[in-house]
């Protein structure tokens, strides 16, 4: 599966650079998996409680979460989930990592825009459209079980002791790029610990596919785990 070379290649990475691989837990979504009978998708404290279980059951202190398209929105319930049951304490989320993510300035007209209605004028278009949006289970999804404000991933929100890495593909058609690149690349975001990977000529998920784009995306997101490591051994 794109999903487990491209996450193999983290620990690769770390090899190559004679350094320990680091533990991967990969969390699957029935609810979104494109299977002909699907689950209903948990609730976001749920699915932080559960994320925080598996990871003191594989005896891990602090995790980066890394979420794609629909799973940024999961990634963020982590990191609020997180933010809320450790204030004040040692947090679970040394960093966060979001890719092609719908989570991000979900209140701009135009985001919105591109998420519930898009025009379509290439058979791109047409193939994203219905593969990541009008897809049955998935379309219920996001229409009914997606809580919007929940799922928001502000950067207002963001701290330097959590370093985040927003990734957006510049030809993306499910979300607004631009918008994204804009509203998170700022020097005020950088302040907060957030920095944006620009992946040239990328559509949504192209990175998949894509060995350039994702030798980039594997070496951003290894940067910030090493400034997340950074930032807890202070």
């Amino acid at each position: 599966a794109p999903y487990v070379r491209r996450v193999s290649r983290m620990g690769e990475a770390d090899a190559a650079l004679g350094e320990d691989e680091a533990d991967i837990l990969m969390v699957e979504l029935p609810a979104a998996s494109q299977r002909p009978f699907s689950r209903s998708p948990p609730a976001p404290a749920d699915f932080g409680a559960t994320v925080e279980r598996a990871l003191d059951s594989l005896g891990l202190a602090r995790a980066v979460v890394v979420g794609h398209s629909l799973g940024s929105a999961y990634a963020t319930y982590v990191a609020h989930h997180d933010a809320r049951e450790n204030e004040g304490g040692a947090r679970r989320v040394g960093g966060v990592v979001l890719i092609d993510p719908i989570a991000v300035n979900l209140h701009h007209s135009r985001t919105t825009r591109e998420v519930i209605f898009t025009r379509l004028d290439s058979a791109q278009a047409s193939f994203e459209d219905f593969l990541f949006k009008k897809e049955l289970w998935t379309a219920a999804l996001v229409a009914r079980q997606l809580p919007w404000y929940e799922a928001s991933f502000w950067l207002d929100d963001c701290e330097a002791q959590t370093p985040a890495l927003i990734a957006v593909g510049t030809l993306d058609t499910i979300i607004n790029p631009r918008a994204a690149s804009d509203g998170f690349g700022s020097w005020r975001a950088r302040r907060r610990g957030v920095r944006v990977l620009s992946m040239e000529g990328m559509g949504h998920g192209e990175w998949l596919v894509n060995d350039a784009a994702a030798d980039s995306l594997v070496a951003a997101v290894h940067a910030l785990r090493l400034e997340a490591a950074t930032v807890a051994a202070a």
